[in-house]
């Protein structure tokens, strides 16, 4: 029994060994190749001047296109909550309604 639970964990183990080095592989040659660019010929982080205004510009604008007031997808989902009885903002059974009606 205890020897099982060891092989177990071992063939775990063994597992998490060869599934990091894998990853680590790939996400190390984008990184030095990254940092190969990064800073150099007149550049900021990796993009050239003109590319990183492009980018901000980009950003800027869809900043400003964004919406932060409340907006209802689905009226019927709107009515229904309206509907349905609530104590404190949450919504309650009828049965628990009444309960705290008497108290």
């Amino acid at each position: 029994g205890g020897g099982g639970g060891g092989g177990a964990a071992g063939g775990g183990n063994v597992q998490m060994a060869t599934l990091p080095s894998s990853l680590s592989g790939s996400s190390m040659s984008h990184s030095t190749f990254q940092m190969e660019l990064l800073n150099k010929d007149g550049r900021i982080g990796i993009y050239l001047p003109e590319a990183r205004k492009a980018r901000i510009a980009k950003f800027h604008s869809k900043r400003k296109m964004r919406i932060w007031r409340k907006r209802i997808k689905y009226d019927c989902r709107k009515k229904l909550a309206d509907s349905r009885p609530r104590i404190k903002g949450r919504f309650v059974k009828r049965s628990d309604m009444e309960e705290d009606e008497e108290l």
